[in-house]
């Protein structure tokens, strides 16, 4: 595989590129602003100018650190070496998890203080309080299964506990396909409700499938980038079929 980053990750160039572009725009409004100073220009447009760069400041920064992130990433890809034994588990998701938390946090005392008589009025909290509880619950569930894998040998485990095992000659196919939340919101009352759903579609979220030689699909399992590439070599190591719809950072393992 091509070592040299720019031409062998496209994403990489064009960040690169964006960086090249809003460092330059920077330095123009630094420019500018030093400028209006030293020329004591009227305070509005100082204002305006100072706004403007902290804005490119800003957004430099995140892309600074979203090139750095990427070239860690891609060089943990490459150094990556399948082992005989190893263990993977889904993704947590802490971050929508806290964002239910936080919701439910705002919602009961909202539903302890509401004085009104409405039935509506009533009952929307809790509604609201069951929805979130599931989400939480779902995302908790999910967060405990995992893969121990021994060789040819693969156990599915679910609070550490095994519930499933096959070996990698029964499998037929995998695929590697993209999943991502998305979030359908409605208003009930004053407050603004959100479903959060999992679609394959081009997304964050590579989803493992595992299919036997009648066709059928008899597991699916959401990865970390990181478990992704390493179950994908994996399988590609004991010559599994594969279709890879994921292609992150345009991945070549084969």
């Amino acid at each position: 595989m091509n070592k040299d980053f720019d031409n062998n990750i496209p994403i990489l160039t064009k960040k690169k590129e964006s960086l090249k572009v809003i460092l330059i725009l920077l330095l123009i409004f630094l420019a500018f602003l030093g400028l209006e100073i030293y020329y004591e220009s009227l305070s509005e447009f100082i204002v305006m100018t100072a706004i403007f760069a902290s804005i490119l400041l800003v957004w430099l920064t995140i892309l600074a650190i979203n090139i750095y992130s990427i070239t860690k990433i891609v060089k943990y890809r490459d150094n990556t070496v399948v082992p005989d034994e190893f263990q993977i588990s889904s993704p947590k998701h802490i971050f929508m998890l806290i964002i239910l938390i936080i919701f439910s946090v705002y919602i009961i005392p909202q539903n302890i203080m509401d004085p009104s008589e409405n039935v509506f009025q009533k009952i929307k909290y809790p509604i609201c309080l069951i929805i979130i509880f599931i989400g939480i619950y779902r995302i908790y569930k999910d967060g405990r299964y995992s893969i121990n894998i021994m060789k040819k040998n693969i156990k599915i485990l679910f609070k550490n506990q095994e519930i499933s095992y096959f070996n990698v000659e029964n499998i037929a196919f995998v695929k590697f396909s993209r999943t991502e939340k998305k979030a359908t919101f409605f208003l009930l009352g004053n407050l603004i409700i959100g479903f959060f759903r999992n679609k394959e579609k081009s997304g964050n979220y590579p989803l493992m499938q595992l299919f036997d030689f009648k066709g059928k699909e008899f597991f699916r399992f959401s990865l970390s980038i990181k478990d992704y590439w390493l179950m994908k070599k994996y399988f590609l190591k004991y010559n599994v079929k594969t279709e890879d719809l994921c292609d992150f950072l345009n991945d070549d393992l084969s």
